[in-house]
């Protein structure tokens, strides 16, 4: 979290999404390499696994925090945290029911893969609010 702080306050208005669509590609990948075998095993597991982790938390914390200030009035500013947070917790319980699933059914890497997938579906959308001009309507 710290790390993403650092590197959004070098960019401006919506350009912020820059850095977290790299973080987001990272993620993919990162995701997507747990389903190979491990060559040093065990560690490089777990070093993946927190990697991932670190990178998804500081994701989510600026596209629930940081982006809505900078693309929404400020009239709508608390409605549209509380909207993208909700969504969250909606995708992890959705989640939590089907990765539970998937690795019953399939094992670890269908699990895996499927976070990858997901992580990578986040990316054209945010490349579309990059190039939006949200924030621009007022609505009264």
């Amino acid at each position: 979290m710290v790390l993403h702080g650092y590197v959004l306050d070098r960019y401006h208005g919506m350009e912020k999404v820059r850095p977290l669509l790299l973080s987001t590609l990272l993620t993919a990948l990162l995701t997507y390499s747990l389903t190979t075998p491990a060559t040093y095993g065990h560690i490089q597991i777990v070093v993946e696994l927190l990697a991932v982790g670190a990178v998804s938390y500081g994701i989510n914390a600026h596209l629930a925090t940081t982006i809505p200030s900078i693309a929404v009035s400020r009239d709508f500013l608390p409605i549209s945290v509380g909207i993208i947070n909700a969504v969250g917790y909606l995708g992890s319980f959705t989640f939590g029911v089907l990765g539970g699933y998937l690795v019953d059914r399939y094992g670890f890497n269908a699990a895996f893969l499927g976070c990858s997938v997901g992580a990578a579906l986040l990316i054209p959308l945010l490349i579309m609010l990059r190039n939006t001009k949200v924030g621009q309507v007022q609505i009264r």
